[in-house]
């Protein structure tokens, strides 16, 4: 058990690390996004065009009729600058580019990531236009972004305003460092 924990300061002064004594830390919820989230899900309940029909019924669990995308396969699933794939992450990266939704889940170290950013290089690829990538936790999104610039395609990060001063291996891709 640690007695230690950290702290991360939003503010341009400086913490007060002389105060040892008679202080107090406040716990403050920030409800932003979780109001996102609880106003994403009441549009869903309530209306059944806010996003595809297909989605919506499977999301909800109801019997619904596979749908296979018609697209021109790539001849090789390997996405350049990455590891070859595996049988199973072939199988993933095609079954993915030929569904309207599809889950990839594994444990961790079994190659998610390069799948994940083999997809984004494949879609990309097809001329649809931008391909919009999004991650539980913001580790997730910067490792997920370091494997798609890998490729070569063109990869902006965006991230909060309050993150823009945390560095990270992907801060050259982050939205306000290309725009300086």
């Amino acid at each position: 058990c640690s007695d230690e924990i950290a702290i991360e300061l939003r503010s341009s002064v400086g913490a007060p690390v002389e105060v040892i004594h008679n202080f107090q830390v406040d716990f403050v919820w920030k409800s932003t996004s979780f109001d996102r989230m609880q106003s994403a899900l009441k549009t869903f309940a309530v209306d059944e065009t806010s996003v595809s029909g297909y989605i919506y019924h499977k999301l909800l669990g109801h019997e619904v009729e596979d749908v296979i995308i018609k697209c021109q396969l790539p001849k090789r699933f390997t996405a350049q600058g990455l590891p070859d794939l595996n049988h199973s992450q072939v199988y993933a990266v095609k079954t993915v580019l030929q569904r309207p939704l599809s889950l990839i889940q594994g444990p961790p170290g079994t190659g998610k990531t390069v799948t994940s950013a083999t997809i984004v290089y494949h879609l990309a690829r097809q001329g649809n236009g931008p391909v919009l990538v999004c991650a539980p936790s913001n580790i997730a999104v910067d490792q997920l972004t370091e494997k798609i610039h890998q490729t070569g395609l063109k990869v902006v990060r965006l991230c909060a305003k309050s993150r823009e001063a945390i560095d990270s291996p992907v801060s050259f891709l982050a939205l306000h460092n290309q725009i300086r």
